[in-house]
């Protein structure tokens, strides 16, 4: 499994949810641990720092997600129609964004023991 730290693209996102590994009900923050190819469903803080005790290289620290968290406060987008809006009106401008609210992706493993 692959986690990736990313912004959170509108506050509808900012909704209680079940960790995807847990099964517990949290709130995500306005950065959020998000494996791949799982879009929507989200891992807890406490699995997060489960994860990284158990693999460092491989997975983020809550400590950086909540430096994230502070840095970047609000989401990437102040709504969904903003999303849609500039979707339509600069579909490259859109998908730029998006991928750049993407904060933190582990290391290829290749690249853990260089």
């Amino acid at each position: 499994m692959d986690i990736e730290l990313r912004r959170v693209d509108s506050p509808d996102e900012l909704v209680e949810g079940r960790c995807m590994m847990c099964e517990v009900e949290f709130t995500p923050g306005t950065v959020v641990a998000d494996p791949s190819d799982t879009y929507g469903r989200l891992v807890c803080e406490e699995c997060v720092g489960y994860l990284h005790g158990r693999n460092p290289e491989r997975f983020p620290s809550v400590e950086l997600l909540h430096r994230l968290i502070a840095e970047y406060p609000t989401p990437a987008f102040p709504s969904v129609e903003a999303i849609i809006r500039l979707e339509h009106e600069d579909l490259q401008e859109a998908e730029r964004q998006l991928t750049a609210s993407v904060l933190w992706v582990a290391r290829p493993v290749e690249q853990v023991s260089a």
